[in-house]
């Protein structure tokens, strides 16, 4: 049994220096530096329907690791537009956002995904905490769709798309 245990470690051991080593990375940014972004999603939120309109500038990427990890970081400005039948919801939240992209993985359809994650402030009623995580999907260098989850005083998901300029 320790045997196996020892034979297993040393497998994923194996794999993920094979895996992280720089030429064989999976991670590849999607973004070029200064490249903005328009975006617009519809869900759900406190008030039923929600649309999230927003901006996002992406103004660095740091390479993590030796070049290894490379991470795309920017900034978003999102709104809240919020709507339940009998009333109506506004706010606004900034956010510090970072990209992981897979683009170095030759695989159809996972090489345009991107997986980012922001945390910010925002005002919905009140000063809150914000944040945000999804996945975009890139159908080409200007334009990707994405799933989101997002928190600005109550927690909500949404889908949307994304023109990079």
């Amino acid at each position: 049994m320790k045997k196996k245990i020892l034979l297993t470690l040393l497998i994923m051991l194996l794999t993920i220096t094979v895996v992280t080593a720089k030429d064989n990375s999976p991670f590849g940014s999607q973004y070029d530096e200064s490249n903005l972004a328009l975006r617009l999603a519809v869900g759900g939120g406190t008030f039923g329907f929600a649309l999230y309109p927003g901006v996002e500038y992406i103004f660095t990427q740091v390479d993590f690791a030796d070049g290894t990890f490379p991470v795309d970081f920017g900034a978003m400005a999102e709104g809240y537009l919020g709507y339940s039948g009998t009333s109506f919801g506004i706010g606004a939240a900034v956010y510090g956002t970072g990209h992981f992209g897979l683009s170095n993985i030759d695989i159809e359809y996972v090489e345009n995904l991107d997986i980012f994650l922001g945390i910010g402030v925002g005002f919905l009623g009140e000063i809150t905490f914000a944040g945000i995580s999804g996945i975009s999907y890139f159908i080409d260098p200007g334009m990707s769709v994405f799933l989101e989850y997002n928190y600005l005083a109550n927690s909500s998901g949404c889908i949307g798309v994304q023109l990079h300029l």
